[in-house]
This record gives C-alpha cells, sequence and structure tokens, in this order.
C-alpha cells in the first residue's frame, strides 16, 4: 500500500483519496481460533503539507472465529481507523522513502491495536 508523494506533487495536489485491497503477512489478531477472512479493505485521505504527508483512514475487514462464551463459529465486520505523519526527515516515525509512503506497517499496527478482544 504504497502512496507515490512525488507524483501527488507533480500532479498540484495538496489532497488526494486512495483505495487498497491487501491480504497481511502473518497473524495480525490474537484471538483463539480467530483468523483475518480475506482481505482488508483500506480507504485512506492523504494531505501533504510541505515536507509532510498526512494520512487518515479506515480499515475494514471480516473475523471468523468463535464467539467467547458459546464457541460457535461467528463472522464478524471489524473496522479500525488510524492517522499517521510521514515526513522526509531524519529519524521520521514514519518515514517517506524514494519520494514514496508505505501505509501497511500502519495499517498492521491498527488491526493489532483495536482489534476487540473477544467475539460476542
Amino acid at each position: 500500500m504504497i502512496i507515490d508523494v512525488n507524483k501527488l506533487k507533480q500532479q498540484g495536489k495538496t489532497e488526494d483519496s486512495f483505495s487498497f485491497e491487501y491480504v497481511p503477512e502473518g497473524q495480525l489478531i490474537d484471538l483463539p481460533n480467530a483468523v483475518i477472512d480475506g482481505c482488508v479493505k483500506v480507504n485512506v485521505t492523504a494531505t501533504l503539507s510541505g515536507r509532510d504527508l498526512y494520512v487518515d483512514g479506515e480499515a475494514t475487514f471480516t473475523v471468523n472465529g468463535e464467539r467467547s462464551r458459546c464457541l460457535e463459529k461467528a463472522t464478524v465486520p471489524v473496522t479500525v481507523s488510524f492517522s499517521a505523519e510521514f515526513s522526509l526527515l531524519a529519524g521520521a516515525e514514519y518515514p517517506i522513502k524514494a519520494g514514496k509512503a508505505d501505509l501497511t506497517p500502519i495499517v498492521n499496527e491498527a488491526i493489532i491495536m483495536d482489534m476487540p478482544m473477544v467475539i460476542y
């Protein structure tokens, strides 16, 4: 999930929307007997400001697992939100590398941090 910052600048845009789909590598959720079903859909608004790129977005996906109380199979839709600042400055938490911003780490972090602890 790459945003080409140089391309945005060349097009004279300061804001744009993007949609991505990806299948996460490895298991991002820590629920017993639960997995992300299929792909994660990501919608992002990116805003350029000087040397920085600000992103706000949502990731939606489905979790297949077991309900916590009765252990019945369940399919649960999940939506997580995220925001981040990418920067050209050295030492930035989310750097812009070679004119591109990779959203994958941010989306993965949002899934890990905002995933429900149980399925009801």
